[in-house]
């Protein structure tokens, strides 16, 4: 990032293969995508994302890469962005494994086809994050540092997500008012309730 040009990243890292991955070939399809996902988040109005697949396959063709993984890429792109935005709430008590479990049934369930909307104030669901950056997914952010989720975080929050993953601990209260508020929206909401003993219940 720090480079003149493209073409002294090039000799840079030519310079450095002993710092090459060994695994490039296998991930580069996930790297990309991953990058493809980042760009349309920070630029969604570009002209670009309007565009047919076919036209995608073309841009990511004339950077080098074959028509095969060029078209593979493409379609994967525009299949993973039209998936649904789902907001994760409660996590930031229930043990990593636990919300890992969740998350993964989730994955599961949607063929990977989703992305998540990342609240980032108090009590953010970090381990759902991590989750997610570590599997290369679409991440969006909203609210900022420290902020507490109000009403107006909320609203923001059920304009943007499809649908809700909230976490309350058996016997708990304190997510009551979220999941109702929610529901009235019409938004669909998992609950997944959990204690300290026996971790996550599920609950499909």
């Amino acid at each position: 990032m720090l480079m003149p040009s493209v073409k002294e990243v090039v000799k840079f890292s030519k310079a450095h293969r002993d710092h090459w991955r060994s695994d490039w070939a296998l991930i580069r399809s996930k790297v990309i995508l991953q990058g493809l996902a980042l760009l349309q988040h920070q630029h969604p109005d570009h002209p670009i994302w309007m565009e047919r697949t076919a036209t995608l396959k073309s841009d990511l063709s004339a950077l080098g890469l074959s028509e095969v993984v060029a078209e593979s890429i493409a379609g994967a792109h525009m299949a993973q962005m039209s998936g649904a935005y789902v907001a994760v709430l409660g996590a930031s008590a229930v043990p990593s494994e636990e919300v890992s479990k969740r998350v993964k049934n989730l994955h599961k369930r949607t063929g990977g086809q989703w992305q998540l909307l990342h609240w980032q104030g108090r009590h953010a669901s970090w381990a759902v994050h991590d989750w997610a950056v570590a599997h290369r997914m679409p991440v969006k952010y909203t609210g900022v540092d420290g902020a507490r989720l109000s009403a107006g975080a909320l609203e923001a929050l059920l304009t943007a997500a499809h649908q809700f993953i909230i976490f309350e601990e058996r016997g708990g209260r304190g997510m009551d008012g979220i999941i109702a508020t929610v529901k009235r929206a019409g938004k669909p909401c998992e609950v997944a309730l959990w204690s300290k003993s026996s971790g996550t219940l599920n609950l499909f």
